[in-house]
């Protein structure tokens, strides 16, 4: 009896220990293809950049209830340009969550230097002031500058990628017109900086984004959005 008891206790105490070690994941139902999400595990040393609420992240927004309900907070982790690991944060339309994840993790493991992450709310919705920062950003309920339609940032369907050092630059016959982020320079061999054979470009067209540098008028290098 005595020796049944305690195989019994060893076997309950296996199982026990075997079933804590699983870490918890969303996993997408609708196709096999798709990524699976996890949380990231902070990491020693990580540099919180942001730590908001959702609550916190869409104050103020003017985007109506339908929008918002489509939106989702996301933490990230990368390498900025110090050299360091940093979590910053996305608040991006959740049906580009999956691709936007995977995406970042590539990002870290290639070191590509991402300056911030920070919910434009820091910068009270207004975009220039963050694109003037360098930082990298999803959702704001705006319109496309000079017209009367409402960006693909306004349901969190884009993603900007370090502004500053990827800036919009007119095309002919509009080269004179300013680029924006304001001083910005283009210099494709600095670190964080985007073109068409890099991996983060091809990590995007792979996942159906439309890059803004193939825009009619401009080159919209930062920016990458997807269609419905």
């Amino acid at each position: 009896m005595r020796l049944g008891a305690i195989y019994c206790l060893s076997l309950l105490i296996m199982i026990t220990s075997c079933n804590s070690s699983v870490k918890k994941t969303t996993v997408a139902t609708d196709s096999p293809q798709q990524d699976t999400i996890t949380e990231p595990t902070t990491e020693p040393d990580t540099i919180i950049d942001s730590q908001m609420t959702f609550e916190e992240a869409i104050a103020g927004a003017k985007a109506p209830q339908d929008i918002i309900n489509q939106l989702v907070l996301i933490n990230v982790d990368y390498y900025s340009t110090d050299n360091k690991l940093h979590r910053g944060q996305l608040l991006l339309n959740r049906s580009i969550e999956k691709d936007i994840i995977a995406i970042f993790d590539s990002i870290k493991v290639w070191r590509f230097p991402i300056v911030q992450v920070i919910p434009i709310v820091a910068f009270n919705w207004d975009d220039n002031l963050s694109m003037a920062a360098n930082n990298t950003s999803s959702f704001c309920y705006r319109k496309v500058a000079g017209t009367d339609n409402l960006s693909r940032h306004a349901e969190g369907m884009a993603i900007d990628i370090n502004p500053f050092f990827n800036p919009m630059i007119w095309k002919p016959p509009y080269e004179n017109r300013p680029v924006k982020p304001a001083n910005a320079q283009y210099n494709k061999e600095a670190p964080g900086t985007l073109y068409r054979e890099h991996p983060v470009v091809q990590e995007f067209l792979k996942r159906k984004f439309v890059w803004g540098y193939n825009f009619s008028r401009y080159y919209d290098i930062h920016h990458f959005h997807k269609n419905p």
